[in-house]
């Protein structure tokens, strides 16, 4: 049996939507300076089918501390910024070899929605 080594998996964001907002993948909250808003994430990895779906709380600076986790805090509500910030979080996945290793790795900014 040959000795396969598994290359590190490259992900990208297919979408993001808040089920919450009146229009789900470009809606505002009430208040862009106030909110905690359910979002989720699906996640590809480059030139494969299939996603995986994270959830998380789009929140306003120092609303996270709520019951709302695992949440991310953002100044003001704005689309690009909290795009941003998930493509940061997965360039942290770089050495990540598996889908269990990507959920490890997220799991303290965003929760996985299959468990």
């Amino acid at each position: 049996m040959r000795n396969v080594r598994r290359l590190a998996m490259r992900l990208k964001i297919d979408d993001i939507w808040s089920p919450d907002l009146d229009k789900p993948s470009s809606g505002q909250p009430d208040d862009v300076r106030d909110f905690s808003v359910f979002m989720q994430v699906s996640v590809s990895q480059r030139f494969h089918r299939g996603y995986e779906v994270f959830q998380f709380f789009a929140c306003s600076t120092g609303k996270s501390q709520s019951e709302h986790q695992p949440a991310l805090e953002f100044r003001e509500f704005d689309w690009s910024a909290i795009r941003q910030k998930i493509g940061a979080l997965l360039d942290e996945c770089g050495t990540c070899k598996t889908w269990d290793d990507v959920i490890a790795k997220l799991a303290p900014s965003l929760d996985y929605s299959d468990k």
